[in-house]
């Protein structure tokens, strides 16, 4: 990773603020999945009476939401008041300007550290060896996956992004290790030094009540060995505590929502299906999920950052879409539509609308065929916040 990447100085950062590096924290990273686990596990152990801190990124529409406590993001004045206080803190001590993201960790485990949470709840924002969260020593860490993604960043073989992931792990800390290509998972096993445990796939599973999609079914036993882990390391727990305790998890877990994972929404009689897919590892889920739909072919809506992820994307959902709407997000690495269009492969020949402004998405969206609305979180942001704001007839399916 970068050079101007290093942990120290956000170290120095935290310890200013009166952060413990070591409490109850769950650390968890991976390619894809480990938002999904993240929302799992808050929900679960919620439900058996933890009071619960959570912090993920990116967010969908509000930046509260990235900081949680109990499933509710953080308030406004709460996280104005802490902003203005964790960037004083900044100016005073660095003369390297520190990023949104180191930021908005130490705000985080700040706001965790003096709500007296019982566990928080930690997603990795990128790779993990240098990521501002790992500056935690957690209870249990987890990895869910490992694919291709971030390569300018975290490497161009599976093997050197699974060495960058790996580096969360620390000593005497298990770390719960999720379905992934065997090379990756051979690297992870030959550089830690750490109790490893393989999620199990054949154990029963939870039903989850409103996340649809067919790769939740890869993150939930990830989700489970964490709280098992974590729950072993009690030792003052009886064994018919553990029990309750764990039955108490799997119920809350069930209960886990998580918006814009494979989200099915009805907005004026149609269809609309909200998906987070946005690099290569996650499509032959996105194909596999509309196949089960068995609806007719959609007007895909996406959006991308980066020229790779744009080049797994578009021929897959050209693949699979009756029509082409290519957006323009205002994001720094974000495609413009007419790169968008350069990877659409030629022989797709539907209609192919741009959008430049969402106010005229209702009219490029327009007809009778579902929608599906994928490629970029920020993008599904964009679009949900855009109805959400708007006076149409809106709602979810359960």
């Amino acid at each position: 990773m970068p050079g101007k990447w290093n942990l120290e100085r956000v170290q120095n950062f935290a310890r200013k603020m009166g952060i413990s590096f070591s409490d109850n924290y769950i650390h968890v990273g991976g390619t894809n999945g480990k938002g999904s686990v993240c929302a799992m596990l808050e929900s679960g152990f919620r439900a058996t009476g933890m009071k619960t801190g959570c912090y993920t990124s990116p967010h969908l529409i509000r930046w509260n939401e990235r900081i949680q406590i109990n499933g509710q993001p953080i308030c406004d004045g709460d996280l104005c008041a802490l902003l203005s206080e964790v960037l004083a803190c900044a100016d005073e001590i660095h003369d390297t300007p520190l990023s949104c993201f180191e930021i908005l960790t130490v705000a985080a485990l700040t706001y965790f550290s003096r709500k007296s949470v019982d566990v928080a709840i930690i997603e990795v924002g990128l790779g993990g060896r240098l990521d501002a969260t790992s500056i935690i020593t957690p209870k249990v860490a987890a990895i869910t996956t490992v694919g291709f993604d971030h390569e300018e960043v975290l490497g161009e073989t599976l093997e050197a992004i699974a060495e960058e992931k790996a580096g969360i792990a620390k000593a005497d800390v298990p770390l719960v290790l999720g379905d992934m290509p065997a090379v990756a998972l051979k690297k992870i096993q030959s550089m830690v030094k750490v109790p490893v445990v393989l999620a199990d796939y054949t154990n029963p599973t939870v039903q989850l009540k409103y996340l649809r999609g067919i790769e939740q079914a890869k993150n939930i036993p990830v989700a489970l060995a964490v709280a098992e882990s974590y729950l072993e390391q009690n030792h003052s727990i009886s064994a018919n505590q553990r029990a309750i305790w764990l039955e108490q998890f799997r119920i809350g877990m069930a209960e886990t929502r998580w918006p814009g994972r494979w989200e099915k929404r009805t907005i004026d009689g149609r269809t609309w299906i909200f998906d987070c897919t946005h690099n290569a590892c996650g499509l032959p889920f996105l194909r596999a999920n509309w196949e089960r739909e068995h609806l007719p072919p959609p007007i895909v809506v996406t959006a991308t950052l980066g020229v790779r992820r744009a080049q797994a994307l578009l021929p897959c959902l050209a693949s699979i879409a009756c029509r082409l709407v290519l957006a323009q997000l205002d994001e720094p690495r974000a495609l413009c539509t007419e790169r968008l269009r350069e990877f659409v492969p030629s022989s797709f020949a539907r209609e192919i609308i741009t959008v430049e402004n969402f106010k005229n998405l209702s009219a490029a969206t327009s007809g009778d065929a579902p929608v599906l609305v994928t490629g970029s979180i920020y993008l599904v942001g964009r679009v949900l916040e855009h109805f959400e704001s708007s006076s149409k007839s809106f709602s979810s399916e359960a």
